[in-house]
């Protein structure tokens, strides 16, 4: 039995639209929630850890729609690659000003391009180990 049940049929019709749109989020969502998803420091929201933590899941689900057999390290690469371009992104469009250079120590740089990833694959693993297993029992 697939992953996919009949009713997910059109996500699993277009695997290039799921991609992209999991790549676009992790950009954008790389840039704008930088700076305030650091529980603990100046400016954390607890509003956008909220959202981040609930992209990360979405972003997760996706991705074991997109790789059933578990690719943990493809999903975390990835991850990392398109959460570092969006924080690059936003680097490059604020750069000089003095309220980003406040966040930009190796601390909240290193564990933000760290952790999320981390977040988003554990999550992925989560998936593919008991949703799926489910599944296939079925």
């Amino acid at each position: 039995m697939s992953f996919f049940s009949p009713e997910d049929q059109p996500i699993a019709n277009n695997r290039k639209f799921l991609h992209l749109f999991n790549s676009l989020s992790l950009l954008f969502l790389g840039g704008i929630l930088f700076t305030f998803i650091h529980p603990f420091t100046e400016g954390f929201s607890f509003f956008f850890f909220t959202l981040m933590a609930v992209a990360g899941s979405y972003i997760s689900l996706f991705y074991a729609w997109l790789y059933p057999t578990n690719k943990w390290l493809k999903v975390f690469a990835w991850t990392f690659l398109l959460n570092a371009a969006g924080l690059g992104w936003r680097v490059a469009l604020e750069w000089g000003e003095v309220s980003l250079i406040a966040y930009l120590t190796l601390y909240r740089t290193g564990n933000y391009l760290f952790l999320t990833p981390l977040f988003i694959t554990v999550v992925y693993i989560f998936i593919n180990r008991f949703i799926h297993k489910r599944t296939l029992k079925e």
